[in-house]
Order: structure tokens, then sequence, then C-alpha cells
């Protein structure tokens, strides 16, 4: 009867049902854990991976896209097994050309869990898509050191609704913005600082960023093709030559991809010219109504002015540029060969500091411009004549204006498969 009524060991029996229950739960947290240390791992292997597909996929090299993130994956440990990369992909919220999706399913050992479910591993999966897609900004002022390498006065505009402005010189007077002159846009960056000094340092009308880092000339001081080919400086021989010193009508075009140089100093009056790269080595004037590019899928031109000077008067200017090949995305160029395209006395208000400017529009005359401006050895001028710009782009190495110059849709945006100018991020 004493031991029926003995309560002692009560407490031990509650404890050990405890423990073990206490036991049970840290071995679920510790599986738990390890899972999700592996979950984190994968999609960093898997992010690696999408990355490396989606920069190969843009530049390639000596290896494939889904080489190249499986490579990736595999140097962040996981083997080429568990990945699965798809390029151009169709499923998920970014598909189709320039994108590379990653899926990784790598078996993760668990090392309490098994002893209830039966299992001993369990697959930590992970996801990520990365691609091409537009470059931030359209605009490229890239002069490294100068002050006012970007001016605007007066009752200038630059309106990039869809884009932003970048500035590399690290000068403290940067940019001048002076008058009633502003900027419409979603940002202004600046490797240096905005004056604020003068009649500078008005309002931009957007969000300027000092300090921000610079940005290299993103063709790479792309130069056009020659006479002699290019071992003098030419990025390739002309396809053919003219002596032309007139162009009206409809001239026979040198087709998509084709270049054919002018040696002498050419007139172009009211004419529409079709695809290819026309290059112009001792000159160019424009008079009337020119149409530049062609139409289809296999429109695209660029105006190559290597030497001499670059006349637009009152003319009215429209220009669709290539969209593949070596001057893709360029509607008008000013290389660095031209050292005599001059903008003359009207802009010495604004005091040009390059040898070279290019005067893109001084007239009552619009250009409209499917394409980029680039002059990467130029400084690239607007002046109030009653007419306006519209461009795509602008890469200069200084930029003045007291006139009217609006990225319509920038290049970027508008042909985001085939742009040059652009970033590899990850979208998911």
């Amino acid at each position: 009867m004493k031991f029926k009524n003995d309560e002692s060991g009560q407490v031990m029996v509650f404890t050990l049902l405890a423990m073990t229950m206490l036991c049970g739960f840290m071995a679920l947290a510790i599986d738990v854990g390890m899972l999700f240390r592996a979950k984190r791992n994968v999609q960093i292997a898997a992010d690696a991976a999408a990355v490396a597909g989606a920069l190969t996929y843009a530049y390639p090299g000596k290896v494939s896209a889904t080489q190249a993130a499986k490579n990736a994956a595999a140097a962040n440990g996981v083997v080429a097994s568990d990945v699965t990369v798809n390029t151009d992909p169709t499923d998920g919220y970014h598909t189709g050309l320039g994108y590379v999706e990653v899926d990784i399913s790598q078996p993760n050992p668990t090392f309490f869990s098994g002893m209830i479910t039966g299992g001993h591993t369990m697959n930590v999966g992970a996801r990520a898509v990365a691609g091409t897609v537009p470059g931030p900004s359209c605009i490229y002022v890239l002069d490294p050191t100068g002050d006012d390498a970007l001016w605007i006065k007066g009752s200038a505009s630059i309106v990039t609704p869809n884009c932003g402005i970048q500035v590399d010189s690290n000068s403290a007077n940067a940019v001048c913005i002076q008058g009633a002159a502003k900027i419409d846009g979603p940002y202004l960056k600046i490797h240096g600082k905005q004056s604020s000094g003068g009649k500078c340092g008005k309002n931009a009308g957007t969000n300027i960023m000092s300090g921000s880092g610079s940005v290299s000339d993103p063709f790479d001081n792309l130069m056009g093709p020659g006479p002699g080919g290019t071992g003098s400086g030419f990025t390739s021989a002309c396809g053919s030559t003219s002596t032309a010193t007139s162009i009206t009508g409809t001239p026979t075009a040198p087709g998509y991809g084709n270049s054919i140089c002018y040696s002498n100093a050419v007139t172009i009056t009211s004419a529409t010219l079709g695809a290819g790269t026309y290059v112009f080595e001792a000159g160019l004037t424009l008079s009337g109504n020119v149409v530049v590019g062609g139409s289809g899928s296999t429109a695209g031109a660029t105006l190559d002015i290597e030497q001499g000077a670059f006349s637009q008067g009152n003319a009215n200017l429209s220009i669709t540029a290539p969209t593949s090949g070596t001057y893709n995305s360029i509607a008008v160029m000013i290389p660095e060969t031209n050292t005599q395209v001059s903008c003359g006395g009207a802009v010495n208000s604004m005091k040009p500091t390059t040898a070279t400017c290019l005067q893109i529009q001084f007239g009552s005359g619009n250009q409209n411009l499917n394409g980029i401006i680039y002059a990467p050895w130029a400084t690239v001028f607007l002046q109030d004549q009653g007419g306006g710009v519209q461009a795509a782009g602008v890469i200069a190495y200084d930029l003045r204006s007291n006139s009217s110059l609006t990225i319509t849709n920038s290049y970027n945006d508008a042909n985001p498969s085939t742009t040059p100018l652009k970033s590899i991020a990850m979208v998911e």
C-alpha cells in the first residue's frame, strides 16, 4: 500500500517527456536552419549563374551562355546536373530574347528529420532570371575634367522622360544651368558638382546627384570606315567610293551593313537615302527635306562626317539608325578623325572647350534622329533659331545648348533587345 501511494519520481517522468519534445523541436530547428542556409547558398549560385549566362549571351565568348551559367554555379558549389538553364525563357515575368533563366534543385542532407520521415535528403530549389536591360542613361558627356562640360542657358530645355544624363567631369563646376534653362528627366548624375557661381546654379528641375561615378564611352571611341581600312585607324575599308559633289532624289544606297565613301564635299538636297553607312571625307551640307535610312526590316543608316564641316542650315533631317552591326544605334557620328568640323562664331558665347564642334541644328529646320548623336571628341552645340532636335541619345565630349533637345523615346527603351547601351541585371 505504501508503494501504491508513493508519488516520488513523477517529475522525472514529465521531465523526460518534455526533454524528448524539446530535443525533437531542437532537431527540427537544426534541420530547418541548415536547409535555409542551403537555400541561401543555392540562391546565390542561381543568381551568379543567371548573370554569367546573361553576360555571355549578350557578349558571346568561347563558351555558350548555358555553359557559362553552369560554370558559375559550379564555382558556387552546385554540380552541373542540378542546374537547368533556359535561354530565351517562355515562362515567368521576363521571357524572350536577352534573358537567361536558371533553376537549381540540389539535394541536401537532413540530420534528424530523416528519423521520422525515413528520408535523409531534401531538395532545395532556387530560381533566378537575368538579362539585358536598357541602360539607364541616354545622354553621356565624356569630358573628364572640364568646367561647364554640360552647359544649358536661356530658355533651353533637355527633355529625357525615360532616361538620365551622365556627366563625367570631376570639376566642381562640371555643370552650368542658367536662366530659365531646365532639364526634365529622372536624374542628372555628375562625377563632380554643379556650379553655383556666376549665373550658374539654377534649379535644373531634376534630381541632381553629385559625386557619382564616371562612365566611359559606351562605343569605345568608335571610328568610321575609310579608304585606308583598319591600318589607317578606320574601323574598316569603304565598301565603295564616290566622287559625287551633290545628291538629290533617291540615289542607289550602299545597303544595310555596307558603306560608301564620298571623297569630295557633298551637298544633299531634298533627297531620300536608303540603308547603309554614308561616309563624308570632305564635309556635308544639307538642304531641304532629307530622309535617311529607308524603311522596312532592313532600314537603318549612319551619317559619318569623317572630315570637314557639317552644315544643316534650315534643312529638315530625319534619320533611322541601324539596329545591328558596327554602327548599331548611331544616326550621326563625328569620330576623332574629324579635326575640321566647327560651329563657327555662334557658339563663342558658350566657350567650346574642344577643337571640334558639332552644331547639330542652327536654323529653323527640325532634326528627327531615331538614333544617337555620337561625337566623343567634339562639343555638341544646339542653338535656338526656331527649330529643334529630337533624338534617341547623345554621346559627346561636351554639350552646350540654348535650344531644345528632346529624347522622344530613349533608344534603349525603343530597342531593348538590340541597343548597345545596355546593362545586365537580375530581373527575377
